[in-house]
Parts: structure tokens; C-alpha cells; sequence
């Protein structure tokens, strides 16, 4: 039958809750791994962006996580406490993105620069690293906001549901809501937008072709006139590698 007893948590305080510590610390390897070098070359926004990715994802697979630990421990009567985990524990998390942040602001302009000369892009600034953290951390703030809002209207929902059906269906009706909603806007995000800033940021490089190369002759080389792979289709770095 509906429950009519369930109420909404305020916005606030879903908004400016305490952070999960299982988030954080799965948040902060992913947050590691996106500054490793690629083979894609990012500026400072760029890194930002894929840095605030990185770390919202893994939050929230974190929290996931933590949940079904929760809920699997409370089948089988034994419920974990809500204040699990010492508090030095949450700080170590968070001092982890901490030393991440330092650590990057070091090394990634000179990781980031190399790369650029092989492509013919020019040379970051000793100050971008910082600029990259300082992106980092402004799109995680957006993200995050947008993510515990998104919970928040779970929450919203489920109770909206679940005063006119039987819980099992509300909690089902909710879940499909919402993976619809998030699933269009992934979408929407990742083919269109996304895709058209790197091919409008790195294509004009693709197009060019390093000095003194030139298409190969040779039947057997990739790019020649006899070859089934056109010279231009092979790139910067492919008409480098297979010219003469």
C-alpha cells in the first residue's frame, strides 16, 4: 500500500551535506589517473573539465557502493552505524586530494608541453598547472551541485510516488525517471558536445603536416597513391611516422 508518512529532506541539507568517505577516496584515484598523460594534448580548462569528471564518477560509484554495503549488511542484521568510520579517516581523504592537487600543479605543465611540441601546439606556462587545479575544482563544485540536486529530486520523487503506490513500484518508477533524465543529458554531453569541442580544438593541427615531410612513393607505405589509406586521412602524427 502508499506510504503517506515519508517526507522530502530539505534541500539544504542534501546540498551542503557531509561528503562520503568511500566517495571521496575512489573519487581521488580516478582524480590521479586524469592527469596522467594521454595522447590527446589539454589545456588548463580542458584538464579541469576531465579532472571534475573523473572525481564526480568515482563519488558516486563510491557512494553506490557504500549504500549496497549498507543495505546488504542491514538484510542480514547487521546494520553498519551511520557515523562509520573514524573522522581522521574522512581528513586523510581529503588531504590526499590535497597532496594530488600540489603534486600536479608540479609536473603536469611539463607532461602537458611535451606532448604539445609533438603535435606542433605550443608550450604551456609554468602557472598552467595551477590554473588546471583551479578549473578542477570550480567544475567539481558545479558537478557535485548538480549531482546532490539530482538526489535531492530523487528523494522528491520517490515520496511523490510511493503516496500513490505500493513502495516496491514507486522505488522502481523513481529509479527509471531519473536513469532516463541522467542517460539523455550523458548522451547529449559526451557524442555532441564534447565531440564537437575536440574536433573544433585539435583538428586544425590533425590537418597539418611537420616540415620537410613528404607522401610517400612506395606501393607498400601507407599514404601513397597506390595505398587504400589516403595521405590526409593519416593524421599529423601517421603522415609523420609514414612520410619521407
Amino acid at each position: 500500500m502508499a506510504d503517506a508518512t515519508r517526507k522530502t529532506p530539505r534541500y539544504h541539507r542534501v546540498l551542503f551535506g557531509a561528503l562520503s568517505i568511500p566517495g571521496v577516496i575512489l573519487g581521488a584515484v580516478l582524480l590521479w589517473f586524469s592527469f596522467g598523460s594521454s595522447l590527446l594534448p589539454r589545456e588548463p580548462m580542458m584538464q579541469g573539465v576531465l579532472g571534475a569528471l573523473s572525481f564526480t564518477f568515482g563519488y558516486a560509484i563510491g557512494v553506490l557502493v557504500w549504500f549496497l554495503i549498507k543495505w546488504v549488511a542491514k538484510l542480514i542484521s547487521k546494520p553498519i552505524p551511520k557515523d562509520a568510520g573514524p573522522t581522521w579517516l574522512r581528513w586523510v581523504a581529503i588531504g590526499s586530494i590535497g597532496a594530488i592537487f600540489v603534486i600536479e600543479i608540479l609536473r603536469w605543465p611539463t607532461w602537458q608541453s611535451e606532448q604539445r611540441i609533438l603535435v606542433g601546439l605550443d608550450e604551456l606556462s609554468a602557472t598552467s598547472g595551477l590554473m588546471a587545479v583551479v578549473w578542477t575544482l570550480a567544475f567539481t563544485v558545479v558537478l557535485m551541485f548538480i549531482g546532490r540536486s539530482i538526489r535531492w529530486l530523487v528523494w522528491k520523487l520517490d515520496v511523490f510516488n510511493g503516496r500513490h503506490m505500493a513502495p516496491h513500484m514507486a522505488r522502481g518508477v523513481s529509479v527509471l525517471i531519473i536513469v532516463g533524465i541522467v542517460g539523455g543529458m550523458y548522451w547529449f554531453i559526451a557524442s555532441s558536445g564534447l565531440t564537437a569541442f575536440a574536433n573544433e580544438r585539435f583538428g586544425p593541427g590533425d590537418d597539418t603536416t611537420l616540415e620537410g615531410i613528404t607522401q610517400p612513393t612506395e606501393p607498400e607505405y601507407s599514404g601513397s597513391p597506390e595505398s587504400l589509406v589516403e595521405w590526409d586521412d593519416l593524421g599529423f602524427q601517421g603522415r609523420t611516422f609514414a612520410g619521407s
